[in-house]
């Protein structure tokens, strides 16, 4: 217990003390790749896009010093969140070719799936499959953590949003490793979440700080790296909660990310159908979409997370179905949200050029 509120204190506490120093030091070197637009109003506002640096130092500093993580990949997801930091911090100060960027994701993907030796194990029966051939392990896993990767960064785009849904994963990460009596894995999300604390300070709405490509980056990485764990763990050791029985983490997982990906999924899918480059940004969100809608930047993260928690809730309801089932209940869940918002959306759009 005591460790527990250690390892959270020490992630709060360097974000803490480092983020105002980067705020100084960007406004003194003017470390400003872009002016970031105001989502409502002209103007634009100059805030540092680096505040990845002080998550990332502050996860290293306290792993290094209060977690020793057994049986788990350490040397390589160090060496990968290292990678994906730089790349995400280059990106931040001098932009990189989408093909570049991807190309570096793959490649810590691929560090943490084949040296690392981290990948989907099993389906536990999902489409009647459970052994899955190594190459399609390897493609799904390295397919899934690219994905997460960029899901993060793409919703990384509202005061206090990207945060404010990792640090609840992060949290309900903690706990259910805890469960599984994996107090070291457990350690590592809550000295995250230490740090996404701090960092939240400074990032809620009105912002003074970003978490920039650097910071969703690592988040992106680290999560897809503690969802693989975690499907795998339970896949050998069931998991009890509330005297459910779980033999699947898939519904579990699926919900918690079900925001940032199904919103990328989206969004993708729109801008391939309108001929347009995927990776060129717009304003198709989810988060923009509540905004048209009229709530405030703080209404939509509490929206957007709440609805997390409400999924998370619905999948603990869903462990008597087979995986296949569960993943596609939360998906039509979430589709179905999506066309009553689109409505919604157009409705109100409509009211106000009328």
């Amino acid at each position: 217990m005591y460790l527990a509120l250690i390892t959270l204190l020490s992630g709060f506490l360097i974000t803490y003390l480092l983020v105002p120093n980067i705020i100084h030091l960007a406004v003194k070197k003017n470390l400003f790749s872009t002016l970031k637009p105001v989502i409502r109003g002209g103007e634009l506002r100059k805030i540092s896009n680096l505040g990845g640096i002080a998550i990332f130092v502050a996860l290293r500093i306290t792993h290094s010093i209060f977690i020793e993580l057994d049986n788990f990949p350490t040397n390589y997801y160090i060496a990968a969140l290292f990678i994906i930091f730089l790349i995400g911090l280059n990106d931040d100060l001098t932009g990189m070719r989408p093909l570049n960027r991807l190309i570096a994701q793959i490649t810590v993907s691929l560090i943490m799936i084949i040296p690392g030796d981290l990948y989907i194990r099993s389906m536990n029966g999902m489409f009647g499959i459970y052994e899955l051939h190594p190459i399609a392990a390897v493609l799904m896993s390295a397919f899934f953590m690219v994905g997460l990767i960029n899901a993060f960064n793409l919703i990384d785009g509202l005061d206090g949003l990207a945060g404010s849904l990792a640090l609840t994963i992060m949290l309900v990460f903690a706990y259910l490793f805890h469960l599984l009596d994996r107090t070291d894995i457990s350690l590592l999300c809550l000295a995250f979440s230490g740090a996404l604390i701090a960092f939240l300070r400074f990032n809620v709405h009105p912002a003074k700080i970003f978490m920039g490509d650097s910071g969703a980056y690592i988040i992106g990485l680290s999560l897809g790296v503690l969802s693989l764990q975690l499907v795998n763990e339970v896949s050998q050791q069931p998991l009890q909660i509330k005297g459910i029985t779980f033999h699947s983490a898939f519904g579990i997982v699926t919900a918690l990310l079900l925001i940032p990906v199904f919103d990328t999924i989206r969004v993708f899918v729109l801008r391939l159908y309108n001929k347009k480059h995927p990776f060129i940004g717009d304003n198709n969100h989810l988060h923009h979409r509540l905004l048209k809608m009229g709530f405030s930047q703080s209404q939509v993260v509490i929206t957007l997370v709440a609805s997390t928690v409400l999924l998370t809730a619905i999948s603990l309801c869903l462990q008597e179905f087979n995986p296949a089932v569960q993943v596609g209940i939360l998906f039509s869940i979430a589709m179905l949200l999506n066309l009553i918002s689109h409505y919604i959306s157009k409705k109100y759009t409509k009211a106000i050029l009328s």
